[in-house]
């Protein structure tokens, strides 16, 4: 979860409004997410585990440490894999000004089909954390080449995969809000001396995000509909001229699967400095609940038997992303006719900036924006959702 940046518009420099502004907005920000979570007892990760975090975290961001001894992550697997009470909030050690939390759940498939479908380089991140992520576009490497991978078995020598994104995410639950920044992520796979196979995933923001705009989540958050403006601000009422940034955020997931299990065992780890005029606004339970989102979708979408093989997957993907220009227009207002009836009831739709989406949503959206609403349509018809475009792949020509 994450909160926001402001600014009061058109106001003189010696004029006094911002200190009287602060304490009334944060006031009510903070009442907004005051439903998020009810109270948890709050516990430390034990520190011993500073000190591994920290350098796991030396493998991703500007110049990259690129080698790894797995023992050196065997403290950390040990906490992930050990049993944690449901009612704790779990924090590590707050770093470079972040607010910090940790989220533990399980997944009832394989390594493997964990990496062929979540961690593929042919199947967009977004694909797998559809409630999270709006687009997830691979950046070329220092020397302009795409970065591409193949996973081989898991040894105890890792195999390391460095790249770096840019990311837009969806909507904020409450205040609407959507952001874009470029991010660079780690990738290791080994196994351990007592045979686990285990996957960490990194990721650091490089820059402060680009100005948050106006979003908006309709109906069910799972059912994976938004809209997205070009309108900077907040969604939320009283708040659209706040300017919000996210200003840091860092991130650990470890996996974890035993030897003949089953099943895969995730603990995640997150940093985030989020707010306006500089101030820090992000509380541990906010991102409690984002990660909580991110893993009731893995879960629904890699544990699910109706998904096509993962090369089937990819393959229909590249179909969908070598449509054309005009047919792909011609979807898009399909799609957004499709919008308007579904949630004609949504005050939302009535407001300057979301209406006029209806009339210039190819304006506002651009090829990469449009395709991943095509590609968010293929996954929901994956999972047996009705059909709102002709997306039997030959046909989206």
């Amino acid at each position: 979860m994450v909160a926001h940046t402001v600014t009061a518009p058109d106001q003189p420099a010696s004029e006094p409004i911002m200190p009287r502004l602060v304490p009334c907005l944060l006031a009510l920000v903070l009442l907004l997410h005051g439903s998020l979570a009810a109270a948890l007892e709050t516990r430390r990760i034990p520190p011993a585990l500073d000190p591994v975090i920290n350098r796991l975290l030396t493998m991703v961001g500007a110049n990259p440490s690129t080698d790894l001894d797995p023992a050196v992550v065997a403290p950390l697997v040990e906490f992930v894999a050990a049993r944690k009470n449901p009612d704790t909030l779990y924090q590590p050690e707050a770093l470079e000004q972040t607010t910090t939390a940790y989220y533990q759940f399980d997944l009832a498939i394989g390594m493997d089909r964990l990496l062929a479908y979540a961690y593929n380089p042919d199947i967009p991140s977004q694909m797998f954390s559809p409630s999270s992520l709006r687009t997830a576009r691979r950046l070329p490497d220092a020397s302009g080449r795409e970065v591409t991978w193949a996973w081989r078995e898991a040894t105890p020598r890792p195999q390391i995969v460095q790249l770096a994104e840019h990311e837009e995410i969806t909507p904020d639950l409450f205040t609407g809000a959507y952001y874009g920044y470029d991010i660079d992520r780690t990738l290791i796979l080994f196994s351990d001396g007592d045979g686990r196979r285990i996957f960490l995933s990194l990721g650091r923001q490089r820059d402060q995000s680009e100005v948050g705009r106006k979003g908006a989540v309709l109906g069910d958050d799972h059912a994976w509909d938004f809209l997205y403006s070009d309108a900077t601000g907040l969604t939320s009422r009283g708040l659209g001229w706040v300017k919000s940034y996210i200003y840091r955020s860092l991130s650990l997931t470890v996996f974890v699967q035993e030897p003949g299990a089953q099943g895969v065992r995730c603990g995640s780890f997150k940093w985030l400095n989020a707010g306006w005029a500089g101030i820090n606004m992000v509380e541990p339970k906010h991102i409690h609940r984002g990660m909580e989102r991110y893993a009731t979708d893995l879960r629904r979408l890699i544990e699910n038997p109706r998904l096509p093989a993962p090369e089937k997957m990819a393959a229909d993907l590249k179909e969908i992303s070598e449509v054309d220009d005009r047919r792909l227009r011609d979807l898009m207002d399909s799609y957004m006719q499709t919008i308007s009836r579904q949630y004609a009831a949504e005050a939302v739709l009535s407001r300057s900036e979301f209406a006029a989406l209806f009339d210039e949503t190819t304006e506002v959206m651009d090829r990469t924006q449009m395709l991943a609403v095509l590609e968010l349509e293929y996954l929901k018809t994956l999972l047996g959702r009705p059909q709102r475009l002709p997306l039997k792949l030959a046909a989206v020509r």
